[in-house]
């Protein structure tokens, strides 16, 4: 087990058990009074709760305590854990006191960490170079938020990007529409971070968006109406 790329054996520490929940799920669906039918929404998904056995080892009591409460301390703000025998990556933070079992005080204790976590896989990049046209796959199981780079090779007054947006409830596609593009300078529209930046500066006044990029879990088709552009999308699934 890693948190934050630093192996928990620095605290003479080992995993021993994982408990990976399904994520909340919310729905507003309701059925007012004097309504014939009722209005039915989708539903959305939250975090897991992730549950993991530590077990702590030392040569004495005090150093076992020490190496839990030094674990503890890291896990007090939010961290991304790779669990072992899982490849996925957890965006996670401690939501409850540890719960600590003395299984034997002169060799080691057991710790049961329960956190809220958003589990995603490695980061995708998929680049296109002059094609108004372009298929994404997807290979999550929930809505992924996305960044999309534009650089076009020719100045340009706007540019009309279809599949990268919808209307949450009715699923219709969103157009996002950019201005005032300059040749050769790269457009970062960033879905994780929900920015918009040409050359590292602030983009979004020439932008006109009903949302950030997301792409759905499948298969996404994107088209742009204009070519003579360097397209890079970024995603990384999530589960």
């Amino acid at each position: 087990m890693q948190v934050d790329n630093i192996n928990i054996s620095t605290f003479k520490a080992k995993q021993m058990n994982v408990v990976k929940e399904f994520p909340s799920v919310t729905n507003g669906t309701e059925w007012l009074e004097g309504s014939l039918n009722p209005n039915m929404l989708p539903g959305k998904t939250g975090f897991k709760k992730v549950k993991v056995t530590i077990l702590f080892k030392g040569a004495n009591r005090q150093e076992i305590q020490s190496n839990g409460d030094k674990l503890l301390s890291l896990l007090l703000s939010p961290r991304i854990l790779r669990l072992d025998g899982l490849t996925s990556y957890f965006k996670a933070v401690l939501i409850s006191k540890p719960e600590r079992l003395e299984d034997s005080i002169k060799r080691f204790h057991r710790g049961t960490f329960e956190f809220n976590a958003l589990e995603y896989g490695v980061e995708i990049s998929n680049s296109f170079t002059n094609t108004k046209s372009i298929t994404i796959t997807n290979p999550g199981n929930l809505e992924t938020p996305a960044i999309i780079e534009l650089t076009p090779t020719a100045g340009k007054l706007t540019l009309n990007i279809t599949g990268l947006t919808r209307d949450p409830y009715t699923g219709i596609g969103k157009n996002i529409v950019v201005s005032k593009l300059t040749a050769n300078k790269k457009i970062v529209i960033d879905g994780e971070e929900i920015l918009v930046l040409e050359d590292g500066k602030n983009k979004f006044p020439d932008m006109a968006l009903y949302d950030f990029p997301s792409l759905l879990p499948g298969e996404n088709r994107i088209t742009l109406d204009q070519d003579n552009i360097n397209v890079t999308i970024k995603f990384k699934p999530r589960y």
